[in-house]
Parts: structure tokens; sequence; C-alpha cells
């Protein structure tokens, strides 16, 4: 069936997203490694099943570095106005399934159905450092070892080459 569908795909540095599970574990392993691009695959093999029309890739970092441009870009692409306060995403309450637990404190924080208090250090630590902001969060690059980034890049450089990374 034709179905008429858009899908942003919004992507990050591996390593980045691979924090979580060092935090969890202690260290990231080849397993971890192979596994975040097994999941990448599996979206980039879904996404070639759509239309050039049907689907739109950002990455992370260009959306922290120039949000409005991202957002305007990805209003168009869905079809709708771009509107100054997209920017303030905290500021509206949203229906959040899953995600980004950093942008769904902020949202907590802001409508204080949260205290700071009761969010992770983690959380606590991004928010002390960026407030109400969209700001790229590069912390993780002080979490991982020389032998971890080698690790990763060795396994799973070349594949990130693609997304521009």
């Amino acid at each position: 069936p034709d179905i008429n569908i858009k899908v942003i795909k919004l992507t990050r540095f591996g390593l980045a997203t691979l924090l979580k599970k060092k935090k969890r574990t202690g260290s990231i392993s080849k397993t971890h490694i192979k596994k975040w691009m097994q999941n990448s695959k599996q979206k980039d093999i879904f996404l070639s099943s759509l239309k050039p029309s049907q689907k739109l890739s950002i990455k992370y970092e260009d959306l922290c570095e120039n949000p409005q441009k991202i957002i305007e870009q990805c209003c168009d692409f869905i079809g709708i106005e771009y509107e100054e306060g997209m920017l303030d995403f905290w500021k509206t309450k949203h229906h959040i399934i899953n995600g980004n637990s950093k942008p769904i404190c902020m949202v907590r924080l802001y409508h204080k159905t949260e205290d700071i208090e009761d969010m992770s250090p983690d959380v606590i630590d991004f928010f002390e450092r960026n407030g109400f902001s969209l700001k790229l969060d590069t912390r993780f690059m002080e979490e991982f070892s020389p032998s971890e980034i080698k690790l990763f890049d060795d396994i799973a450089g070349k594949f990130c080459k693609k997304y521009g990374y």
C-alpha cells in the first residue's frame, strides 16, 4: 500500500549515544558498538523503502548549533509554518512517550511537575551547565578513555563517515 508518511531521522555521533551504556556497565565493548551500528543500519533499511520526498535526515549536532535553521527545515519538510516559540520547546506541555531524558526534564522543570533534586545526577549536571536552552552536550568526550575511543573508531569509524562524522 502507498502510505503517506514523512520521517525525520535524527542522527548523533555514535560514541555520544553509547555514553548511557558506559555509565550503566562501566565501559563499552565491541558488542555494544556493533549493536549500535546494527540498529542504525536497520533504520537505514526502513528509510531506503521511502521516496526522497518522504524522508529528511538531520544531525543532532546541527540542530544544536543552528536550531532555528534546522527547525525551519523540518517545518518546510512536513508542511507547517515555523513559529518562533518552537525553539523554546520546554514552554509547551508535551505528551512524551520516550526519548532523551534531558529535554524531557527541561519540560518538567519549567512546568514545575518535578523538582531538580529528584532527577538523575547526569540531568542535574546538564541542566546546571545549560539551563533552559538547546545546546550541544559534549560531555561524552570527557567520559571515554583513549582506548575506548580507538575501539569505537576501529569498529565504527568508517560507518560514521557516511553520516558526516
